[in-house]
């Protein structure tokens, strides 16, 4: 989309740390510049998770209407971009709605739980851990969490899950429900027997999600408890739950090779079904931090301390990460702010011209014209780019604003001087001139007075 990316770009990549072993995880540079560019735009984020080579991809290309518009189908991967899987978690961004001032949808698709999607590294344990961090992240920055996978939920797709649904150890709970939870929609793709209650009565598939997480339904007694965890932690995080089942594509050969056309009736149906209702979730809850909706800036720069707390072994906390995020970007933006102000005035005070030719010395109206314009341009980039709650934001810039007098002081104090420097000369001029029975040079000291005074 025009207002979005033409194509997904990786937002979260995981790289060795070194000689020391392991890995860690770091947010991709260009991704975060694209954001950062759009700046207080408001955003409403969805990830889709869930076991790998299930799908998401594909499911995505569909979510952002490129599989409607016969586009071609795109794929995302690393280093293993020829088998097609998802490394890390990759950035698809686009309009809400045709209005360029509706918020930003960005879709999060990360890479698959359950080994298959987090093999770039060779220990297992890592890949574990990879999983709970991906989700735990996803979860804290979005609005709606789909969880896709094949067929029903069976042993197999709970057991790649485990790992991944263990991420509230890694969560801190206190505060996480004031700032809004994720709405967790359970895509079933290529479903194909309707499931039956006890007295054999067709469930819907959001009865058919909660008699699994609620009571193991399907599975074998020793099943049920060895998925325990996986359902307990889905149950406690995600408040409000859905599901959908989507029937088989019905095309011959590769579904991603398949037009939009050659695709059955009911499973074009479904998906626009469910795209309508993920997106009227995220919408209808958009994601903010203590009340105050998330814009892309806000969005990058909490993205970046959930990662540094990842990869320092800390908790994560929204608002621990939000409080630090505020102080950061506002005393980073001041000091940035005040640095070129000061530039500017220095110039303006050791006799150098700036923008607009404006030399000292000036006249008053002429400098304060000068600094009342400088001042509204520099509020105008504190306005855009200021990350944090109102208070803080006026905080700082009432220090800044401080700073800034200060400095101005200065300035005003050497146009003055300046001033009257040069309108002793000129007065020197003009004695000399009258100790001289000649008029040469009169029009020239005439006119030097009448500038200074």
């Amino acid at each position: 989309p025009a207002s979005g990316f033409a194509e997904p770009v990786q937002l979260l990549r995981c790289v060795r740390r070194g000689m020391a072993g392991g890995y860690k995880l770091e947010v991709c540079p260009e991704a975060a510049a694209a954001l950062e560019h759009m700046g207080q735009r408001r955003v409403v984020a969805a990830s889709i998770c869930g076991p790998g080579q299930s799908g998401k991809t594909y499911l995505l290309n569909h979510l952002m209407g490129r599989v409607q518009q016969g586009q071609e189908v795109l794929n995302v991967g690393g280093s293993l971009w020829s088998t097609n899987r998802t490394e890390g978690v990759w950035l698809w961004a686009g309009a809400a709605d045709a209005d360029d001032r509706s918020p930003l949808l960005l879709l999060l698709d990360c890479e698959g739980f359950g080994g298959a999607g987090s093999s770039s590294m060779s220990d297992a344990g890592h890949g574990a851990s990879r999983d709970m961090q991906f989700l735990a992240i996803c979860s804290l920055l979005s609005s709606a969490v789909v969880m896709n996978s094949m067929g029903g939920l069976s042993e197999t797709v709970l057991d790649q899950l485990k790992s991944a649904c263990r991420f509230g150890d890694i969560v801190e709970e206190r505060g996480s429900e004031a700032d809004g939870r994720p709405a967790l929609l359970w895509l079933l793709r290529d479903f194909v027997d309707t499931p039956r209650n006890a007295e054999g009565k067709p469930m819907s598939p959001d009865e058919y999600l909660e008699r699994v997480l609620h009571e193991g339904q399907d599975l074998s007694k020793e099943s049920s408890q060895k998925a325990g965890d996986v359902r307990h932690g889905l149950l406690k995080f995600f408040r409000q739950r859905s599901c959908d089942f989507l029937a088989i594509p019905g095309c011959s050969g590769s579904v991603e090779s398949a037009s939009y056309s050659a695709l059955s009736s009911s499973f074009k149906d479904g998906l626009e079904k469910f795209r309508l209702r993920l997106f009227n979730a995220c919408l209808a809850r958009p994601k903010g931090v203590m009340g105050k909706p998330m814009g892309c800036l806000s969005f990058i720069a909490l993205l970046k301390q959930l990662v540094t707390a990842v990869n320092d072994g800390r908790i994560l906390s929204i608002r621990a990460a939000w409080e630090s995020v505020q102080h950061t970007s506002c005393g980073l933006l001041a000091d940035e702010l005040r640095a070129e102000a000061s530039t500017l005035l220095h110039a303006l005070a050791t006799g150098k011209a700036i923008a607009g030719n404006a030399k000292l010395p000036l006249n008053e109206e002429a400098l304060f014209t000068v600094m009342r314009d400088r001042r509204r341009s520099l509020k105008a980039q504190w306005e855009e780019r200021a990350v944090g709650d109102e208070s803080v934001r006026k905080s700082y810039w009432k220090e800044f604003k401080a700073s800034l007098a200060r400095e101005e002081t200065m300035v005003r104090t050497q146009n003055t001087r300046l001033a009257d420097q040069q309108l002793m000369e000129g007065v020197a001029a003009w004695q000399e001139w009258l100790d001289k029975d000649d008029d040469a040079g009169v029009d020239e000291i005439c006119g030097r007075l009448g500038a200074l005074l």
